[in-house]
């Protein structure tokens, strides 16, 4: 929040730990009623803030507990229902044995027709009433969900707010203090830190869409062969930022926690818990984890603490630790084996590449700047080894020398890149989703930078994850926030170039006319 009518740079003094220096303090000059119609805005911006959101959430609240109340209704309504029902079919069966045997045979074709298409009408109702229901209470779970995060929010700024307000009205707030309230000061100017604290907690326990599931796909169809959330006692272990599978085994796969933890997991595992082993050496999230192509036992994983780790799942502990600073590590590839059997790239929050051999700890080969902000992807080209793309959120794709550290092509999008993949047996071709914004997955040729080669717009929300299919340039699958796994074929792309009117038309200052177009002649 800016203070240009409160702050100004002071001179300090202490003779007592004989420090002399300038701080920013409340300001002793400046116009009064300036400052107070400041103070004033600002004091009724909070309270309409505050206010706006009291009543929203007031009327989400009243609409949740009415909904709930309407559950239980509808549950004993429902009791009663079934009571009332299994009375009439006792009393229909009594009826149908009065019948006689004629009748029955006569009628017995009508009567199984009618049966069999009443019944196809109650599934259908069931299965649409079910579907319903549980949409209302994804709704409603979500409201609690961001109602949580909200009132967190405000517990967590709030403050902070407050203390700013009394160091402008009062000119020797702060001064005034003592150490030890200063120091409750400085502790609950902090406190929005709880805020950042608690929404992974809140994300991993009251998400309900946060799924950890494996599929077969079997006559183009997704069928799920295993829930690995299972058990009472979940925990952050689940709350999954990534996962990767095992180039040697296909039983084997690793994920990576929000809570800093690498969980291996065996699904030859005759129990109903998956979890093989947990590494637990990274601090904060990890962003990301990736299996070395032909050493099966080494994964490769890049964390916001800073730092890149492989571990030995063979022998269960960390191989080696490549420190990086204090620089978030957002993505983590091994070159492919064929290239190079022991370099791998991560790519960190400054928008750096840095290109590492295993066996050198200490630092990096190679490191230039591909963006100007953060970058979060980057993936190496199945053919070219010298080719590595990247994205950021400066929303461009980039494809890199990455020997020379030349810029060879640039993609511009519209959002923040959050994924890139490379498509198979076609060398210019990459796929793309965004971060924000744009739900829809894009496949560009980087020759023709500015207009995608094709697009995909089943997602409904942004998606998040982008695989192609084993050897097979023209199958995809996707994961978005959606909550739903989709497979793409070309077949059902949309081609934005081919809507491209091939046209132009203007006027000069002397009324001139001017057109130009595409030239069909040619081709007659």
């Amino acid at each position: 929040m800016p203070l240009p009518f409160v702050t100004e740079l002071i001179p300090v003094h202490s003779s007592t730990y004989k420090i002399t220096g300038w701080r920013c303090g409340s300001s002793t000059k400046g116009n009064n009623f300036a400052r107070n119609v400041y103070f004033i805005v600002v004091g009724l911006f909070v309270v309409v803030t505050v206010t706006t959101f009291i009543v929203l959430y007031a009327r989400i609240t009243y609409t949740i507990f009415g909904h709930f109340k309407k559950r239980r209704h509808q549950k004993d309504k429902k009791g009663n229902k079934s009571n009332i029902r299994e009375k009439n079919v006792e009393n229909i069966k009594e009826n149908q044995e009065d019948l006689t045997i004629c009748d029955f045979s006569t009628n017995s074709h009508e009567t199984e027709s009618n049966e069999n298409n009443q019944t196809a009408t109650v599934s259908k109702q069931s299965e649409s009433v079910k579907r319903q229901r549980k949409d209302r209470d994804l709704t409603y779970k979500m409201a609690i969900m961001f109602f949580v995060i909200t009132l967190l929010f405000f517990i967590g700024y709030t403050p902070k707010l407050i203390m700013i307000i009394l160091a402008g009205i009062y000119k020797d707030f702060v001064e005034k203090l003592s150490n030890s309230e200063r120091s409750a000061v400085l502790f609950v100017y902090d406190m929005q830190i709880i805020n950042n604290i608690v929404n992974p907690f809140i994300y991993a326990f009251m998400d309900i869409m946060f799924l950890f599931k494996i599929y077969t796909v079997e006559d183009d169809e997704f069928t799920e062969k295993f829930n690995l959330r299972v058990g009472r006692k979940l925990n952050l272990d689940f709350s999954v930022s990534d996962v990767a599978w095992s180039h040697i085994d296909d039983n084997i796969l690793a994920s990576a926690a929000t809570n800093g933890k690498v969980v291996i997991w065996d699904l030859n595992k005759p129990s109903k818990s998956k979890q093989d082993f947990i590494f637990q050496e990274h601090t904060r999230t990890v962003n990301r984890v990736c299996f070395h192509q032909v050493e099966g036992n080494y994964i490769l994983s890049g964390s916001h603490d800073g730092s890149l780790k492989i571990f030995d799942i063979r022998l269960k502990r960390v191989a080696s630790t490549f420190s990086v600073g204090s620089t978030s590590i957002r993505d983590v590839q091994f070159c492919p084996s064929n290239f190079n059997y022991f370099a791998f790239a991560a790519a960190d929050e400054g928008g750096n590449v840095q290109i590492w051999d295993m066996r050198r700890l200490n630092s990096p080969e190679k490191q230039f700047t591909a963006h100007g902000g953060p970058m979060f992807c980057l993936d190496w080209h199945p053919s070219e080894p010298k080719w590595l793309a990247t994205g950021g959120r400066d929303r461009t794709i980039k494809i890199w020398d990455h020997s020379l550290g030349k810029l060879l092509h640039s993609v511009p999008t519209i959002a923040s890149v959050a994924r890139i993949k490379w498509r198979p047996e076609r060398k210019y071709h990459i796929a793309s989703c965004s971060l924000v914004i744009d739900f829809s997955i894009n496949v560009w040729d980087v020759r023709r930078p500015y207009i995608p080669f094709a697009s995909f717009e089943e997602h409904k929300n942004v998606a998040t994850g982008i695989v192609w299919k084993k050897d097979d340039g023209h199958t995809f699958y996707s994961s978005g926030k959606d909550n739903f796994l989709y497979q793409h074929v070309f077949k059902d792309a949309i081609r934005p170039a081919d809507k491209v009117v091939p046209d132009g038309l203007d006027v000069s200052v002397i009324g001139h006319v001017t057109q130009a177009t595409k030239d069909k002649t040619k081709s007659l």
